[in-house]
Parts: structure tokens; C-alpha cells; sequence
């Protein structure tokens, strides 16, 4: 009993992680779009 309770655990804890990881690679690839788009609006505003 101790053993699958730990086992839950451990599982849960993965699960969160991924969920966090997930997050915070959403989190990253928004800014990085972002930039991007401040970039070639930038770049379209200096060769137009």
C-alpha cells in the first residue's frame, strides 16, 4: 500500500512537471513570436 502511494505520487509529480514544463515553453515560444514579429515589422516599416 505504501509502495502504490508512493508510486501515485512520483506520478503526480511527473505529470505536474510536464504540465509546468509545457507551460513555460508556451510561455517562451509567445515571446519568441513576438520579437519575430517586432522584427519583420520593423524590418517591413524600414524597406517599404
Amino acid at each position: 500500500m505504501k509502495l502504490k502511494a508512493r508510486y501515485y505520487s512520483l506520478m503526480l509529480m511527473r505529470k505536474c512537471e510536464v504540465l509546468f514544463m509545457n507551460m513555460h515553453q508556451k510561455q517562451e515560444l509567445s515571446l519568441f513570436t513576438e520579437e519575430l514579429y517586432r522584427f519583420f515589422s520593423f524590418g517591413g516599416i524600414c524597406f517599404s
